[in-house]
């Protein structure tokens, strides 16, 4: 299969027998676009000088483990079936 930039291969990317799950395009883009738009705020904020920049990265920091915790065990979990799949 040759994917072809644009939306055209995005579109290959979602066919298949094994179509991504719908929270997929949450969790892998949005979210991690909207903390790291809130980490160059922050960063904003460092170089203004202002006092609540250190929380600030702190809450991000934290924000982005816990999305990194939530998308390894999604992912582990999708490829642990898959292995039993192709031993057959």
């Amino acid at each position: 299969m040759t994917l072809r930039p644009g939306p055209h291969g995005a579109q290959q990317l979602r066919g298949g027998d094994d179509p991504p799950h719908w929270t997929d395009s949450w969790y892998y883009g949005l979210l991690p676009l909207l903390l790291y738009v809130a980490l160059a705020v922050v960063a904003m904020a460092f170089w203004k000088g202002m006092a609540c920049a250190p929380n600030g990265v702190a809450g991000v920091i934290v924000g982005l483990l816990l999305l990194s915790v939530r998308d390894e065990y999604d992912l582990v979990t999708w490829l642990a079936p898959k292995r039993d799949e192709s031993e057959d």
